[in-house]
């Protein structure tokens, strides 16, 4: 027998019975605001310029950005920009510009 589930984790990409993303949508932004925790937790001990931006890039937009391919262009405006919201909160730790979900998808 098949089981029916409403939600399913597979190779770490939320799918749901109704095919949307929201499920998704809101895995990776708490996964994201606890990595975005660690970036400001490494500013306030002093690291900086290039040691912060490749952690943000090998931990937390690894995490944000993960299947962009296959939800970031059927993802809903309102996921998008909850997701946007954290890069914008990590890029004004940073102190550099980056890139929004919508131009990683692209």
């Amino acid at each position: 027998d098949i089981v029916r589930v409403d939600s399913y984790k597979y190779l770490g990409v939320h799918l749901n019975n109704k095919l949307d993303w929201t499920d998704n949508t809101e895995a990776i932004y708490k996964k994201g605001q606890s990595r975005l925790f660690l970036l400001r937790r490494l500013r306030s001990f002093g690291v900086q310029g290039e040691l912060l931006k490749t952690f943000f890039d090998s931990v937390v937009a690894s995490a944000i950005f993960y299947g962009v391919a296959c939800w970031g262009s059927s993802i809903s405006t309102a996921g998008r920009k909850r997701l946007d919201k954290l890069i914008r909160k990590a890029s004004s730790v940073l102190g550099i510009p980056l890139d929004t979900v919508q131009e990683v998808g692209e």
